[in-house]
């Protein structure tokens, strides 16, 4: 940006705070390498220490933006190199944690980024912090309670705030409210009440510390409680310098334990004016419909304290209700009833939550032909769809058995930036043009899944070459899943594949004859698309793989032709950098989609080439479940391994996965005989 366009030319100084600002100016994903020179380059060396771990943090923002999960993650491993020793303080964890939260999944984007991939980059933040002795604060704290890194397990949730109490930190209300969330998103609602109860006490010290601190008591400021961003918060902290701010404020006074609640009913009945915890209570009822009922009563007839005070009963509570009432025995005439009653209301009409929430509680419930009606008067009421609705419709109709009918359906309203003739296009916060919908992968993956059950295999792999064209949606992990089960289907129908279990795939007979794409087996296609995913978004992985069962067959192989361990230069960023550049950088592999590729193989008789795929998911951090494990050795074993081979196989996967994951030779004849039950 800054350069000084040729040797004859004055050299151009770059202030510091231009430099930090660069990664909030680029916009594309391309730019990626460009970030990655930044954090290598001498110029980054010259701010002081703070700001080098701002730089990182906002690059690390950018690339989370764009959905380059291969640069994000390089960026976190770099920021962990014991070369940034110097930069690694509170400071900088807090920074680079909050950028891992700075991504919501809005309209335009294609979703949020997955679990698989942002919690490993936060514990391996975690246990940098851990290894060189970082000091814990409320800000490092702090993005671990968002909703893209919290714990989904209640156990951990809660072992996350035990952490927060060793180390003498006190959780605030939303922080609370975030474990709160976890209890009732498992139906735990014994534990969602507890937190419940503690929230409610805690509104209520903040109103007693705030009539304090009105009439002036001396020392009311000690008993306050230290909460950072209370609410949802847009953005990463670092954007606007919001982290140094929190990280400032919090070492200006302590945080001390809050005043004992003895004093303060423990009735949910009382001090009820906080209607979003009261829906997260809620919802944590989704296995007791009845009593679901019966608190959603009480909360619309509890009047508020005061007129200012927020209505108990809002869309999010419709929301909760229905979605748990999609989970009961209530009838479904009875579900529309309520439905249209909301429609002829005057104060009350359904918002796109509601319709959404309605809409899928008929989908949970095969109820396709109701759904095709109720999108028909949304449509004509003007409510607005988004892309979530979207893809209840679109599955509705697949569910129906005309896949066709849910692709017109998505292209008709699909919204499309490159044809918007309106100025600056990719800016989400504009206005999207009448009758028009950013579509999301989980329609456009719903779709594919359609196409593959009934049997248009050609269809699948011709939508997934057209994505960017047609919808300008990118894959993702699953669309790779997908497409990956497709042609292994698609070579099944045509009378192809070895391996065992092969005549157990119920697949509907291709009515599209061959399974031939772009004049290649569909399988070898798909098998392509994989490795060329792997290798591309990390170069130096086929040179450092482990071999899980000494050299021999695949590795082998890979030595002969240049692979394996061969000896190469450590280079920081090296996908990014690399001079091939990755082909798909925002799909990190999921554990499932590692499984789709081992049944593609094992069913078109390649297992020896099975060891190298398993190497490839401990390389890239994806941890397979047991049967995944199981059935990779199954087909293993199908390829006649030596005694010696076949034990150091299990070696391997136990030091990687631990003792417990390595199936018996027992499970793998059960799985081999067709068995069903979870390992």
């Amino acid at each position: 940006m800054l350069e000084s366009g040729g040797a004859d030319r004055e050299r151009v100084e770059c202030p510091d705070w231009l430099f930090l600002a660069i990664p909030g100016l680029l916009q594309r994903r391309e730019d990626a390498p460009y970030l990655a020179s930044m954090l290598l380059s001498p110029r980054r060396k010259e701010l002081d220490l703070p700001n080098q771990g701002l730089l990182a943090a906002r690059c690390m923002q950018f690339l989370l933006k764009v959905r380059n999960y291969v640069a994000l993650r390089e960026t976190v491993d770099w920021v962990c190199k014991p070369e940034q020793r110097e930069i690694m303080d509170s400071r900088t964890f807090a920074r680079c944690l909050a950028a891992l939260t700075s991504h919501r999944s809005r309209a335009a984007d294609l979703g949020s980024p997955p679990a698989w991939v942002l919690h490993p980059l936060a514990a391996k933040l975690r246990t940098t912090m851990d290894a060189y002795k970082v000091r814990k604060t409320l800000a490092t704290f702090w993005p671990l309670f968002d909703p893209a890194l919290i714990p989904r397990m209640p156990k951990d949730a809660a072992k996350l705030l035990l952490e927060m109490d060793q180390e003498g930190i006190v959780p605030g209300i939303e922080l609370l409210h975030a474990v709160m969330k976890v209890y009732a998103a498992a139906g735990m609602a014994a534990g969602a009440e507890v937190f419940l109860k503690e929230i409610i006490a805690g509104k209520a010290r903040e109103v007693v510390e705030m009539e304090a601190r009105e009439v002036g008591k001396a020392g009311a400021a000690s008993t306050e409680v230290k909460d950072i961003g209370g609410g949802e918060r847009d953005g990463a902290a670092d954007e606007a310098g919001e982290a140094a701010t929190a990280n400032d404020a919090e070492d200006s006074f302590s945080v001390r334990p809050p005043p004992s609640p003895s004093n303060i009913s423990d009735s949910l009945d009382e001090q009820r004016s906080y209607g979003v915890y009261d829906t997260t209570y809620l919802s944590s009822l989704s296995k007791t419909p009845k009593r679901a009922f019966e608190y959603f009563d009480d909360l619309r007839t509890t009047p508020r304290l005061s007129p200012s005070h927020p209505p108990l009963v809002d869309v999010a509570t419709w929301s909760s209700l229905f979605t748990i009432i999609g989970r009961s025995d209530v009838p479904t005439s009875q579900i529309l009833s309520v439905l249209r009653t909301l429609e002829t209301s005057s104060d009350k009409r359904p918002s796109v939550k509601i319709y959404t929430a309605i809409m899928q509680a008929l989908l949970r419930r095969g109820d396709f032909n109701d759904i095709l009606p109720i999108w028909r008067r949304l449509e004509s009421s003007g409510v607005r769809p988004d892309s979530h609705l979207l893809d209840i419709v679109a599955r509705a109709h697949i569910s129906l058995g005309h896949p066709s009918h849910a692709h017109s359906f998505l292209r008709s309203l699909a919204y499309r930036p490159s044809l918007d003739p309106r100025p600056s296009p990719h800016d989400s916060r504009r206005p999207l043009l009448p009758h028009s919908v950013r579509v999301d992968t989980i329609a456009i993956n719903s779709l594919l899944s359609g196409y593959n059950r009934s049997g248009a295999y050609p269809t699948v792999y011709n939508l997934f070459k057209s994505l960017q064209r047609v919808f300008e949606v990118d894959p993702d992990a699953a669309t790779i899943s997908i497409l990956l089960d497709t042609a292994r289907h698609a070579s099944a129908a045509a009378g192809r594949g070895y391996g065992p279990g092969l005549e157990q795939l119920s697949v509907v007979a291709s009515r599209y004859g061959d399974d031939l794409w772009d004049g290649k087996q569909a399988w070898r296609v798909a098998e392509g698309i994989m490795w060329d995913l792997l290798e591309r978004n990390w170069p130096r992985g086929r040179a450092g793989l482990e071999d899980p069962m000494g050299v021999g067959g695949i590795f082998g192989w890979l030595k002969s032709v240049g692979g394996g361990r061969k000896e190469e230069k450590e280079v920081d960023f090296a996908g990014t950098l690399a001079l091939d550049p990755p082909i798909y950088p925002q799909i990190f592999p999921s554990p499932p989609v590692f499984r789709s590729f081992i049944q593609l193989l094992g069913y078109h008789s390649t297992p020896d080439t099975i060891p190298r795929v398993l190497a490839w998911m401990k390389y890239v951090g994806s941890v397979p479940e047991k049967s995944t494990v199981c059935l990779a050795m199954m087909y293993i074993g199908e390829a006649g391994p030596t005694d010696q081979s076949w034990e150091k196989l299990r070696k391997w996967l136990a030091e990687w996965l631990g003792d417990k994951m390595v199936p018996t030779d027992g499970e793998i004849a059960y799985l081999r005989r067709g068995g069903t039950r979870k390992l």
